[in-house]
């Protein structure tokens, strides 16, 4: 079974797009580009993620991510290479598209439903957690996981995350706690 599919995004990419306007590098880059945002990813109860070449149908990469079934992919809009995923095994784990690898694993105290980039800070990730639990990761190529302290009686009030976007530090996380 699949269970999620996503477009690699054509916003991945600062310059202009393939869209009628030309870049700077000219027809090189355009070819570059249209390969690049003629990815797709699936995500399996296999533990799976797939990425293929749409134009083409080939399979570029089955990529064993996860012990379990994984619920929910996300591919950065503004790294092309990057893609999150959230399983039932109780982690998320950053995937190198290019490559075909796990970057980086995030361990959950259970299974993990929901992952989202922010649309336009490159490194800042959002996880949901079956705990009722939202958690926000800054990834900072592969280092540790620190937990940012979380000043809040856990009844559905949030810590803070100071000036995400300024630093990218390397990887942190804050729970915000949400209560059922």
């Amino acid at each position: 079974l699949l269970y999620g599919v996503a477009w690699a995004p054509l916003s991945a990419f600062p310059g202009p797009s393939s869209a009628g306007r030309a870049t700077r590098s000219g027809s090189k880059d355009r070819d570059v580009e249209q390969q690049q945002t003629d990815r797709i990813a699936a995500v399996s109860s296999s533990g799976h993620l797939f990425i293929w070449n749409a134009r083409t149908g080939v399979r570029v990469h089955k990529v064993p991510v996860h012990t379990s079934a994984v619920y929910r992919l996300d591919w950065s809009s503004t790294d092309p290479n990057l893609i999150a995923t959230g399983s039932g095994d109780g982690s998320a784990c950053i995937v190198d598209a290019a490559a075909g690898c796990v970057i980086k694993r995030y361990s959950h105290p259970a299974p993990v439903y929901g992952v989202q980039w922010h649309p336009s800070t490159r490194s800042l990730l959002c996880t949901a957690c079956a705990d009722a639990n939202v958690r926000l990761f800054v990834h900072g190529g592969g280092e540790g996981c620190d937990v940012i302290t979380n000043n809040s009686d856990r009844r559905g009030s949030t810590g803070s995350l100071s000036s995400p976007h300024s630093g990218m530090q390397p990887t942190k996380a804050i729970v915000l706690s949400g209560h059922s």
